[in-house]
């Protein structure tokens, strides 16, 4: 009975794992994990700081003179680890009272194919870069990350062991760019005011200089050398010495900034009649405020914020989703050392906090430790209630993190968050560890438990764990993780998708790279997940195996087949009062192509036997053929304009008769047109619609036009005026027995997107510091 349940899925996670057997052997005898001692490079303060225009002028010379320490040997770590480069990267260090300052030339034999655009602050992918990470603290597990194109465009992120690249890091920074005759020539300064790092006198800190080249395949050159071999990077990182960085006993930064909106929605008057009504201008004044205690702890404070955003969210399809979409977090108040407060199980989304009056946060590191807290309030939950018992009430939020470095790479933590509204709380305590085992190998654990009291209901404790094993090389890849949570674990600050769960799943890929003149690299990929509920139910299980490559012209293919059941218990969905089991598959097919610095191609398609979830009310799910494609298209005609167009579409058959269910179309349309460094002119055009049959579906037809403008001048990323117009249009037919959307002659339908909302707003913002 066991194996007639899913034949497929045991099948297919069978030959994933006799194909794993024998590749695991042959992965035994790659090349072993290199070892060497790392280099050190010596700076010292500059007395003079040279010009870049004589930087350019004069090759080595003017460096010299100045007491720049000059940085050269290169290797590649992509696409052939250790190799040597194909062009040549010098590199010019040195600091003065205020600053770090690095100077680079980058030659090419083809200068004519340098890929840089005027672009938008961090929009550097495709472009050929100079990158530094600098290791503050010389603990080997975090970096800050400057970059800049060979225009000067900039890119700024902060890097973590075992989390990785967090590109909402924002610093302040200056750069230069040039393109000349023999490659192109890049200068930044990195005020130390802009950084975090000990209280010695003499320092040694951690350093690896990037240059991307992307030309038919992507050649990225490190020094020194970071072996892709390896799971660690900073830890390959050659050491900076001779910094002698003035530590302040304590410094003070403001950002005061002012909104002012003008927004009309569309209201139904008395008689019923609908019209676009003025909310009235709305005027506001806040600040955000920065505190630094000897260039280690960091206090923000946050008085009345705009939390509102300036940059969109990219489009995600929600139609057909079991569970919460995630959207990342933007939010100035929360982004410094934000991955202090990451642990594998993601206990803290500050997106939960919706609408604060004020709010106090402390960051940092004390040798060893790493420090994290923060108090907030929360208007928005009463706001939500608009009349009775919690109504206006506000939330209140408190957050501790506390972790400390253990050996290499390794540490432990502690966390604890705690939520009160009203009579209601919700209180978790979490310690979590990552522990570096050798150079391929890495453990992370976590345990928590929860504790949640809510008005008329029983007090509820629950508890959570998670686990992970992971090996990383260049040929061979595998991660094993085993999870559980408890029905009764609750995180109101959290991010957990599924409670009543105990999961294990394993991946492992295979990479085979055979140094051709047009394949650059390919390999298989297996991933198997098994799913129960605490008691022991199966609630997932299936397998998927993929194959991917890459050619030259930065040409990526994937295929991929999975394959297994899913049941659903009473409860889970509406109309399930029993067990259902349905057998589901997926055929995927994924393309990308960025052959030019004029053209960026993807493109998804998937063919899937899936379970509809947007049947009409109390109608229980059903198995459907859903197809799905997602297409991106980036096109740079010239060099400061971007044009992205995107497509999202979805489409439900019923299974027996094969009658359209639903159909829904995102289509959006980005162009940024970036007049100047500081300068951008940024309009959206996004149009969605939802059909779906009125019998079969529990969705009712929407249609939604939305477009957005935004003049936007940035000094420094918090320095900046922004001037914005949004227009929302949007169709939705509720009395679906009177109407049929789908069909396009009735004449009801003529214009039927209406206006129901408008805003302009205006926003200036100054960094004092």
């Amino acid at each position: 009975m066991f194996f007639r349940l899913a034949p497929r899925f045991w099948l297919l996670g069978t030959v994933a794992w006799l194909v794993s057997a024998p590749l695991s052997l042959i992965a035994q005898q790659e090349t072993p994990a290199p070892t060497r001692e790392r280099p050190v490079v010596e700076v010292s303060r500059l007395e003079t700081v040279p010009e870049f225009d004589a930087f350019l002028a004069d090759e080595l010379s003017t460096a010299a003179a100045t007491g720049l320490a000059k940085v050269t040997g290169f290797t590649q770590r992509e696409p052939n680890d250790g190799a040597p480069p194909s062009a040549r990267t010098e590199v010019f260090l040195g600091y003065t009272d205020t600053h770090f300052h690095v100077f680079a030339r980058a030659y090419d034999p083809e200068p004519e194919t340098i890929r840089a655009h005027l672009s938008p602050r961090d929009s550097l992918r495709s472009d050929d870069r100079i990158t530094i990470r600098l290791d503050t603290f010389g603990d080997q597990r975090r970096a800050y990350v400057f970059a800049t194109n060979a225009l000067g465009v900039q890119r700024d992120a902060s890097f973590t062991e075992g989390q990785g690249q967090d590109d909402s890091f924002e610093a302040v920074f200056q750069s230069r760019g040039r393109i000349t005759s023999w490659g192109f020539a890049v200068s930044m300064a990195i005020p130390f005011k802009s950084l975090r790092f000990s209280p010695e006198s003499d320092q040694d800190w951690g350093i690896v200089i990037e240059r991307d080249r992307p030309r038919d395949v992507d050649e990225e050159l490190t020094w020194p050398w970071v072996s892709s071999a390896l799971a660690g990077y900073m830890d390959q990182a050659a050491v900076l010495r001779g910094v002698s960085a003035k530590t302040r006993s304590i410094t003070y930064q403001a950002i005061p900034f002012g909104t002012f909106r003008e927004l009309s929605v569309l209201e139904e008057d008395e008689n019923g009649a609908e019209r676009l009504e003025s909310q009235g201008g709305d005027f506001d004044l806040g600040a955000d405020l920065k505190a630094v205690f000897g260039d280690r702890l960091v206090l923000d404070a946050t008085v009345n914020p705009d939390f509102s955003q300036v940059e969109s969210d990219q489009p995600q399809v929600t139609v057909n989703q079991r569970f919460e979409v995630f959207f990342p977090e933007r939010r100035p108040f929360f982004l410094e050392n934000a991955d202090f407060f990451e642990t594998p199980i993601n206990l803290v989304f500050t997106r939960r906090i919706q609408d604060p009056s004020a709010g106090l946060r402390l960051t940092g590191k004390l040798g060893k430790y790493g420090l994290g807290a923060l108090i907030t309030d929360d208007e928005a939950p009463g706001r939500r209630i608009r009349s009775g018992e919690g109504a206006d009430d506000r939330a209140y939020v408190g957050i501790a993190r506390i972790q400390r470095d253990l050996g290499a790479q390794s540490r432990l933590g502690l966390l604890y968050t705690h939520r009160d509204f009203g009579d209601d709380s919700n209180q978790v305590a979490a310690v979590d560890g990552r522990f570096r085992l050798n150079p391929r190998w890495v453990a992370e654990a976590q345990l928590a438990r929860s504790s949640t009291k809510s008005t008329g209901e029983p007090d509820l404790q629950g508890t959570a764990f998670d686990a992970e094993l992971r090996r990383q090389s260049r040929f061979f890849t595998i991660f094993t993780n085993l999870s559980s949570i408890d029905e009764d674990f609750d995180s109101d600050l959290g991010f957990v998708r599924r409670r009543d769960i105990r999961e294990a799943n394993t991946f492992m890929s295979w990479a085979f790279r055979p140094n051709g003149d047009r394949l650059v690299r390919w390999g298989p990929q297996t991933f198997v997940e098994y799913r129960t509920d605490q008691q022991g139910l199966w609630l997932d299980r299936f397998a998927l195996v993929s194959m991917e490559a890459e050619w030259q012209n930065n040409t990526e293919v994937e295929i991929e087949y999975q394959a297994g059941q899913e049941r659903l218990r009473p409860g889970d969905a509406d109309g399930v009062d029993r067990l259902l089991e349905f057998d589901t598959e997926e055929w995927s097919f994924e393309v990308a192509t960025n052959p030019s610095s004029l053209l960026e191609v993807e493109a998804e398609f998937a063919w899937a036997k899936a379970i509809n979830f947007e049947n009409p009310e109390g109608r229980a799910p059903e198995l459907a053929d859903e197809f799905s494609a997602e297409l991106s298209i980036d096109l740079r005609p010239i060099t400061a304009l971007r044009i992205n167009n995107s497509v999202f579409y979805t489409k439900l058959k019923d299974r027996p008769e094969g009658r359209d269910l639903l159909e829904d179309w995102i289509i959006s349309s980005r162009w940024n047109w970036q007049v100047s460094l500081p300068f951008s002119v940024r309009m959206i055009l996004q149009w969605e619609e939802t059909s779906a049959d009125p019998v079969l579906t529990g969705e009712d037809f929407e249609e939604e036009l939305s477009a957005d403008i935004l003049l936007a001048y940035r000094f420094n990323p918090w320095t900046a005026i922004f001037l914005g117009y949004t227009q929302n249009r949007e169709s939705l037919f509720e009395d679906r027995d009177l109407i049929d959307p789908r069909d396009r002659r009735d004449p009801r339908l003529i214009n039927r997107l209406r206006k129901d909302g408008e805003q302009v707003f205006f926003k200036v913002s100054y960094l004092v510091w």
